[in-house]
C-alpha cells in the first residue's frame, strides 16, 4: 500500500510545481525550465547521499544498472517531458493533456512484452481515467486558440511529438520500476535506493538539458501582462527553487519509489490522473474556473483511482 500512497502523493507534487513555473513561463523557454528543475533536483539528490553517507554505494552499481538508471531518464526527462514542453508550447495544454492520457497503455504493452501480468482492472480503469480526461479536454479546448491547421503537416508533427513524449514516459517508467529494484538488491537491507539511484541520473540530464537550455536563450519570450518581467527577481528565483523542489526533488523521490513498490503499469494510470489533483490546484492557485463537464471528468477519473486501489 505504500507504493500506492506515493504514487497519489506523486501525483499531486508534479501539477503543484507546474501551476508554480506557469507563473513565470513568460520570462524563459520549457527547455530553460526543465535544465533549471532538473540542474536543482540533481543537487538535492547528490546532497543527500552525501549526507547519508550513501557515496560509498557507489561502486556497487554495475555497468549494466548503470548504463540502465541513465537510459531510464533520458527517456523520462530528456526525452519525454521536452518533447511533451514542445508540443505543449504549440498545440496548448488540453490536447497536450489528451494525448499524454495514452500513457498508460505504452506501459502496459511495455510491460506485458518483458513478460509482465497486468490485471483486467487495470485497462478498465485506464479506459474510466481515459473518458475522463477527454471530457475534460472537451471542456477546456474551446478556451485555448491554436495556430496551427488541424489538417495540416505541422500540426501532425506536434501530435507525433506528444505521442513520442507519452511513449517515452513508458519507457521510462518501465526501466525506473526494474532499475531500482536492481538497485535495491544490491544495496545493504534498510537503505534508501532512490536517493543513490536519482543521484547517479539527475546530473547526467542535467548536463544535457542545460546544453538544451542554454542553445534555446534566443526563444525567451516577453509578456507585457505578467506579474514578473524580470528573470533575476527574487520572487523568481524563489517561485523556480520551489517548484523544483517540489516537483523534481520531491516529485522524482516519490515517484521512483512508486515505481519501485508499486510497479509501472499502476504509477502510470495515477500520473495519468493527474486532472484530478492538476485542475484543483489551479483552479486554487491561477483563479482557472472549473466547468460542469469537467467536473464529470473529475469525477470519472477518481472512479478510475479509486477502481485501481481497491
Amino acid at each position: 500500500m505504500a507504493g500506492e500512497i506515493l504514487a497519489v502523493a506523486t501525483a499531486i507534487t508534479f501539477p503543484l510545481a507546474n501551476a508554480m513555473f506557469k507563473k513565470v513561463d513568460n520570462l524563459f523557454t520549457p527547455s530553460q525550465i526543465n535544465a533549471i528543475r532538473t540542474s536543482v533536483g540533481a543537487i538535492f539528490f547528490v546532497l543527500f547521499i552525501l549526507i547519508l553517507d550513501q557515496w560509498k554505494f557507489l561502486p556497487l552499481v554495475t555497468t549494466g544498472l548503470l548504463v540502465l538508471l541513465l537510459v531510464s531518464i533520458f527517456f523520462g526527462q530528456v526525452i519525454g517531458d521536452t518533447a511533451y514542453f514542445i508540443g505543449q508550447e504549440s498545440l496548448g495544454t488540453t490536447i497536450a493533456l489528451a494525448i499524454s492520457g495514452t500513457m498508460p497503455f505504452f506501459t502496459f504493452l511495455i510491460s506485458l512484452l518483458i513478460g509482465e501480468d497486468i490485471s483486467v482492472t487495470f485497462y478498465l480503469s485506464g479506459i474510466i481515467i481515459g473518458a475522463g480526461i477527454f471530457l475534460i479536454s472537451k471542456s477546456q479546448i474551446s478556451r485555448e486558440e491554436s495556430s496551427f491547421n488541424r489538417n495540416g503537416s505541422k500540426y501532425i508533427f506536434m501530435v507525433i511529438t506528444l505521442l513520442i513524449a507519452s511513449f517515452s514516459w513508458a519507457i521510462a517508467i518501465v526501466l525506473t520500476d526494474i532499475g531500482f529494484n536492481a538497485l535495491g538488491n544490491l544495496l545493504p537491507q534498510g537503505e534508501q535506493t532512490s536517493f543513490l539511484g536519482n543521484a547517479i541520473r539527475l546530473p547526467f540530464a542535467a548536463v544535457i538539458l542545460c546544453v538544451m537550455g542554454w542553445k534555446s536563450r534566443s526563444k525567451n519570450k516577453q509578456n507585457s501582462d505578467s506579474l514578473y518581467k524580470n528573470p533575476f527577481d527574487g520572487k523568481v528565483i524563489t517561485i523556480l527553487l520551489a517548484a523544483s523542489i517540489i516537483g523534481t526533488a520531491l516529485g522524482i523521490l516519490l515517484y521512483s519509489e512508486a515505481a519501485r513498490l508499486a510497479g509501472a503499469p499502476f504509477t502510470s494510470l495515477i500520473l495519468t490522473a493527474s486532472p484530478l489533483f492538476s485542475i484543483p490546484i489551479s483552479w486554487a492557485i491561477n483563479k482557472e474556473k472549473i466547468s460542469f463537464l469537467e467536473l464529470i471528468g473529475l469525477l470519472l477519473i477518481l472512479t478510475g483511482v479509486i477502481l485501481i486501489l481497491l
